[in-house]
């Protein structure tokens, strides 16, 4: 039996030993062919390479794309804005691009007012609601003062508060809303911060609903964005542009009319914009605030804040000349002009 053994395995190692070296020669061949190819055609062994680079401070400049568009709005000249600001922070932005047009103490925390109504609603918006639902207005819904568009034991559709917490600022309508959200006072909180974490503005904190105290803060960078985010529902941009509204109370035979508190929408301050979309803010600890979205003649899109004004008319006008100040001394990407104030490289 040992022999036998032997005698196998003395066959399988020539085997593998003969089938070894015709590998080794295939392989060798293989290689030798190759090496003859690319020495007669090189190119076609080279892998695909840029256009001419040149190293720059630790990297590759590489020659920029004939697709790539230029985005941010330069000022065309050298002006400076010379009005009067009394407002204690300003921010104006281009909503493309997110570039700064002008500054004024914008990082610094202050009270949103019922600029924290946008908040409000959104998250009003991702709680289940039917809009034709009756709410009565009880006492616990005026425990903050507000503008008594609607009174203890009326009757609304959730619709119609809606339209008068967004229009026309209500405080009343806001709470009733919160009321009837199916969360608790202290729950519907809760998901404004984390809706405000959510979308990464770590400045904003909010302690009640309507904007009535002075615990609701944040910066001008973040107010602006919940602009922004508010602006993508459907529902609140359609009642941040409405000017008037008509209440309908559910026992009454008349209508009630209310008007926007943004007079830059309505016209009450006369300005030329294309289109304003706003919000508007005011306790005696915030000062006077406004923040909206503009659109000048030339289509394009500013986002305006402004907080801590002095006066309720002075928010309007400040908003208003400095905006109209950026569309003039500023052009886009593709306006007349722009090309010849920069220069590619």
């Amino acid at each position: 039996m040992d022999k036998d053994c032997c005698v196998v395995n003395k066959n399988l190692f020539n085997f593998l030993s003969s089938f070894g070296m015709m590998l080794l020669g295939i392989f060798l061949l293989f290689g030798f062919s190759v090496g003859i190819s690319i020495n007669k055609n090189p190119e076609y062994f080279y892998f695909p390479t840029s256009n001419h680079r040149l190293v720059v401070g630790g990297d590759e400049y590489l020659q920029v794309p004939s697709y790539a568009k230029p985005i941010v709005p330069l000022q065309k000249n050298k002006n400076i804005y010379v009005g009067d600001l009394i407002a204690q922070s300003i921010l104006i932005i281009d909503k493309n691009s997110g570039t700064v047009l002008y500054d004024k103490n914008s990082q610094d925390l202050k009270s949103l007012a019922s600029i924290t109504k946008l908040m409000s609603a959104m998250v009003l918006l991702e709680l289940p609601r039917q809009w034709d639902e009756v709410i009565e207005i009880t006492t616990g819904d005026t425990v903050y003062n507000g503008s008594h568009t609607v009174q203890v034991g009326e009757k609304f559709t959730a619709l119609d508060l809606w339209n008068a917490g967004l229009v026309n600022s209500s405080n009343e309508s806001i709470m009733a809303l919160v009321r009837t959200s199916g969360v608790t006072f202290d729950g519907f909180i809760t998901l404004m911060n984390r809706k405000a974490e959510k979308l990464g503005l770590t400045s904003l904190n909010f302690v009640e609903p309507t904007g009535i105290k002075e615990g609701n803060m944040g910066n001008a960078h973040d107010i602006i964005e919940i602009l922004k985010e508010a602006l993508e529902y459907g529902k609140i941009k359609s009642a941040l542009s409405t000017s008037e509204y008509y209440l309908e109370p559910i026992d009454s035979d008349k209508k009630r009319r209310i008007w926007s508190t943004d007079w830059l929408l309505s016209g009450w301050t006369a300005n030329n914009f294309k289109e304003v979309i706003g919000k508007t803010g005011f306790i005696e600890l915030s000062g006077y605030n406004f923040v909206g979205e503009i659109t000048g003649n030339n289509d394009k899109k500013i986002m305006t804040l402004i907080l801590g004004a002095d006066t309720n008319e002075n928010r309007f006008l400040e908003a208003r000349d400095l905006s109209e100040w950026i569309f003039k001394n500023y052009l886009w990407p593709d306006e007349i002009g722009y090309s010849e104030l920069v220069e590619n490289f």
